[in-house]
């Protein structure tokens, strides 16, 4: 498990914002002095129209983050596509709400 004072704060806030069905950190990258540099996350929501902007505009972090918020039905179709990012993320991912 990642534990990370940014990658909890993002995901409290992004639960707190929209409640959402699942979030799952599926990229993480370390500088060379090995301090988490960047993070990507993926949000499953039932209102997933427009929510990747309004979390960028209502979140704040010190480091880059990226947002890929799906729907649950474009989620449930994504995770049966081969080499599709859901299938990476639901294989090498981390489940860190829902």
């Amino acid at each position: 498990m990642i534990h990370n004072e940014y990658i909890q704060q993002v995901t409290k806030e992004i639960i707190e914002y929209c409640h959402p069905n699942k979030i799952i950190l599926f990229s993480w990258k370390h500088n060379v002095k090995d301090e988490l540099s960047s993070f990507k996350l993926i949000v499953i929501a039932d209102h997933s129209e427009g929510l990747s902007h309004d979390l960028y505009l209502n979140i704040d972090c010190e480091i880059p983050f990226d947002l890929v918020v799906y729907s649950p039905t474009q989620w449930e179709e994504l995770s049966h596509t081969q080499n599709s990012l859901a299938e990476r993320a639901i294989q090498k991912g981390v489940v860190l709400y829902g």
